[in-house]
């Protein structure tokens, strides 16, 4: 611990020993009553020199490191006063325990006449106006006087020592509020930074994938409006199959109504034969009851027979064929028909379906990639979020440790050197009150003695 102690203080303490020594070489009466004054002089001057140094290289705007200076005068004004009232007690008990010598080195025997007595007696009054001039005197040397200015310069140190750790406190809170904010500005700019840096790729690859879907999506329009058109084509054409087909349906209630006057006429040549046959058989009946028919007259009857019935044959042929030929052309037409509905119908539903499907992958995929790049960026940006947001915390809480941490030391050192200090001038003060009372005791012993001796002598 004294081997960091500034230069100041040994200075003065190597004053002090020096005057502490040359007192003791030749030690008489008048330094064992001048030399503790000095002493404790020269221990207040170095006091108020330290003190001095410490608060002149005091800065108040950085008082972390103008803090140790202070400390260093401290320690020079405490040691120094240490050393200095240690040698004034010293000489003083010396003084009071062994007294002076005489020229020849021979202790004042204590047997003495009334004459050495009266002597000693004189001398010892001296010492004792001198003892109490030197401490309750009305000068400003007086130790009195020095305790009470060195009690109210400690409590004006104190003070100021007190206030310039408040002032300390206070701005170190601030420098550290300005440190945190200005530490937060750096790390919330970096962060911006690195964003941009690391999901500007990822951006522009959003870019493109939602330019890429503007264009899908046009051509997806493009393909739905050839697909409308297409579909108004089909439906043109089933609406012209439509009216095809309802002339075919007009044309075949006409057929129909030409079978059916064919049917008629089929009906009317039957009654017509059926009647013929009557007639035939009256005339056979005839021929019959007569048997004397003219020849002529039958060959004419059977000429009118085969002629009615080639008649008849060839109707019901000219009516079979008339007949089989409108069949075949409706079965003709209805195939045609049901083959170009099946057909248009076929064509339509397999485009109508295969553009489904392409539509349907198209956005499937589209769908899938955009899901895919969106989950990414998303994953991406939030471990880099949870990453900075983990340095940004411990970076605050080591700051908040580094400062408690700071804030704690000095704090424990300013109440060691606080409390050293109060320690030391209770001793300072305590060693004198002791010393005081035994300066006074002896004293106050021998004029007993004195008053007893003269009142023996009296009687």
């Amino acid at each position: 611990m004294l081997s960091i102690l500034p230069l100041e203080t040994w200075i003065f303490i190597a004053v002090i020993l020096a005057y502490f020594i040359y007192s003791n070489w030749n030690f008489t009466e008048k330094k064992a009553h001048e030399s503790p004054g000095i002493l404790i002089t020269i221990g207040i001057l170095a006091t108020f020199l330290g003190i001095a140094l410490g608060l002149a290289s005091f800065d108040m705007n950085d008082v972390e490191n103008s803090l140790p200076t202070l400390i260093n005068g401290i320690k020079t004004a405490f040691w120094a006063s240490v050393v200095g009232v240690a040698c004034a007690l010293i000489i003083k008990w010396r003084y009071a325990f062994r007294g002076v010598r005489t020229k020849n080195n021979q202790p004042i025997p204590t047997n003495s006449t009334i004459d050495d007595i009266v002597h000693h007696l004189q001398l010892s009054t001296e010492s004792i106006g001198r003892l109490h001039y030197a401490i309750a005197g009305n000068e400003d040397a007086s130790l009195l006087t020095q305790l009470k200015l060195m009690r109210g310069d400690q409590n004006d140190k104190l003070t100021n020592i007190h206030n310039a750790f408040t002032e300390f406190s206070r701005n170190q809170t601030e420098n550290n509020s300005k440190a945190l904010i200005e530490a937060l500005k750096e790390v919330i700019h970096d962060f911006n930074e690195k964003i941009g840096e690391q999901f500007g790729d990822n951006f522009k690859q959003l870019n493109e994938a939602v330019g890429k879907i503007n264009e899908w999506q046009q051509q997806y329009s493009l393909q739905i409006r050839e697909m409308i058109e297409q579909q108004t084509q089909t439906t043109e054409n089933m609406q012209q199959a439509t009216q095809s087909f309802s002339e075919i349906m007009t044309q075949s209630e006409s057929f129909t109504q030409v079978a059916k006057d064919i049917h008629q006429t089929i009906g009317t040549a039957s009654s017509l034969e059926k009647g013929i046959e009557e007639n035939l058989k009256q005339l056979a009946e005839l021929i019959e009851s007569s048997k004397t028919g003219i020849p002529e007259i039958e060959k004419g009857i059977m000429a009118i027979i085969e002629d009615v019935r080639n008649g008849a044959t060839a109707s019901a042929t000219v009516i079979g064929d008339s007949i089989y030929t409108v069949t075949q052309t409706l079965e003709s037409s209805a195939a045609d028909f049901t083959s170009q509905m099946i057909g248009s119908s076929k064509a339509m539903s397999d485009a109508i379906k295969n553009q489904n499907q392409e539509m349907q992958k198209s956005v499937q995929q589209t769908g899938t990639e955009l899901q895919e790049q969106i989950t990414r960026l998303s994953q991406d940006l939030t471990k880099y979020i949870q990453r900075h947001n983990e340095d940004v915390t411990n970076n605050i809480v080591e700051l908040n440790k580094k400062t408690e941490q700071q804030v704690q030391t000095l704090d424990a050192a300013l109440a060691a050197a606080l409390k050293k200090s109060l320690d030391s001038l209770g001793q300072q003060l305590g060693a004198l009150s002791s010393k005081f009372v035994q300066d006074y005791d002896p004293l106050t012993e021998k004029l007993r003695d004195v008053v007893r001796l003269s009142e023996n002598l009296r009687g």
